[in-house]
């Protein structure tokens, strides 16, 4: 592994896992991280370049007297950035010139030309230009980009389709419309329904982290109704923030995707031969706490009408298979005769008649014994009739008082319809 990428992941295992301040310098971040650090010790020690324990101190110390020297040094003023003439646009300043990467400042105007380059020259330097991918949400979802519910959790000011969108670098990328780092998101200021694509950087530590991320706000209900769809890599071995997605109660679609199938744009390309990528088999899981589903959720309507695109539809419902396993584990071939809901109402109805079993085609009516004592109780008073009673009364009397200790049990029969 690259010592560039080796730095590069930790410094984003820092921005996701540090408290960061106002003061905090957004890409030399200090703090203790112990997942970070400990992420970066085992690096070094793959990377087989020395000390692992001696390197690490060293990293933290220069990430360290880096962010003093900005936070202290006194810099000359800017001068102001300038555009050339198209067709080859490029940010000038002073001696120096850089592509306009997606247009930027073409697209924003002169107000925004020094934030445009300095966003430029950052990505450059932490080499970040060529790894800015992101899905073709526009064709993918066909929703527009100003969509108020949906949202890319890993995006950047170069690389966004939705308007709405998290980036790594909030201090230069707010002025393009960026709401901070998905990692330190207010849940409490997101509106419900929200539909969350994440793509986020093809890092194991950092998928990981994602994923982390979103079972928390799952678990603890701390959004109202949000989808979350996930698009990683679907083919490493021993992934495992991939194996806890797929086994989660929350899966609502799950496909797979080789490579060659899904495109990718990468939105910093200067040629446009290079706009679309091809990366990796991609695995497209789908997670919800929304009993129904809705079909804006889905967001791979592109393929929907070809299904030989679409390697492994995975099974949804893993831990409901589970259950009914664990039930039937003593008896496995009686696992395929699942009773409907109905059976004890089944069961009481051929009770009542198994003593006649030849008698079915000729049942009498079971109301009429109820009319016929309505009647009698009547026969004096037939305005009397108006108070006959629903025929079904006793049945919901008794779905009642089996629901009295359990209210929540009420939603079972709209939760089987998932299946």
């Amino acid at each position: 592994m690259q010592i560039a990428h080796i730095l590069l992941r930790y410094i984003f295992n820092k921005k996701a896992t540090t408290v960061l301040d106002s003061r905090s310098d957004p890409v030399f971040v200090t703090g203790t991280s112990k997942l970070a650090r400990d992420q970066l010790c085992r690096d070094l020690k793959t990377s087989d370049i020395g000390s692992s324990k001696k390197l690490a101190d060293l990293i933290d110390d220069e990430l360290g007297r880096a962010a003093r020297s900005l936070r202290f040094e006194k810099f000359i003023k800017d001068e102001a950035v300038t555009l050339s003439s198209p067709p080859n646009s490029k940010l000038i300043y002073r001696d120096d010139s850089q592509e306009d990467f997606a247009g930027l400042a073409q697209r924003y105007g002169s107000k925004y030309y020094n934030a445009a380059y300095a966003l430029g020259l950052r990505y450059s330097y932490l080499c970040l230009t060529g790894h800015g991918l992101a899905r073709a949400y526009k064709e993918d979802t066909k929703r527009s980009a100003d969509d108020p519910l949906a949202c890319e959790g890993f995006a950047s000011a170069f690389n966004h389709y939705f308007d709405r969108y998290y980036s790594a670098f909030h201090d230069l990328e707010a002025d393009f419309g960026s709401r901070g780092c998905f990692f330190k998101i207010k849940w409490e200021e997101e509106l419900p329904d929200m539909t969350y694509y994440l793509c986020p950087p093809f890092d194991e530590s950092l998928m990981q982290l994602c994923v982390d991320h979103v079972f928390n706000a799952l678990e603890k209900r701390l959004v109202l109704r949000p989808t979350f769809v996930f698009s990683i890599p679907g083919s490493w071995t021993n992934f495992s923030a991939l194996e806890q997605l797929k086994a989660s109660i929350w899966v609502r679609t799950l496909i797979d995707y080789p490579k060659g199938k899904l495109p990718f744009i990468d939105y910093m390309a200067t040629r446009e031969k290079d706009r679309i990528i091809y990366p990796t088999d991609i695995c497209v899981i789908t997670l919800s706490d929304k009993i129904e589903k809705r079909k804006a959720d889905c967001i791979d309507s592109e393929y929907s009408d070809h299904p030989e695109d679409v390697v492994a539809i995975q099974p949804l419902q893993k831990k409901r298979r589970n259950e009914t396993d664990e039930g039937n584990e003593h008896n496995p071939e009686d696992a395929v005769a699942i009773q409907p809901i109905q059976k004890k109402r089944r069961n009481e109805t051929d009770e009542g008649n198994e003593h006649n079993p030849q008698d079915a085609g000729a049942i009498q009516s079971i109301q009429k014994k109820r009319r016929n004592e309505t009647d009698e109780g009547n026969e004096h008073n037939p305005e009397d009739t108006v108070a006959i009673q629903p025929i079904k009364k006793k049945r919901r009397n008794e779905i009642d008082e089996g629901n009295k200790q359990n209210p929540g049990d009420i939603c079972g029969t709209e939760k089987i319809q998932l299946d």
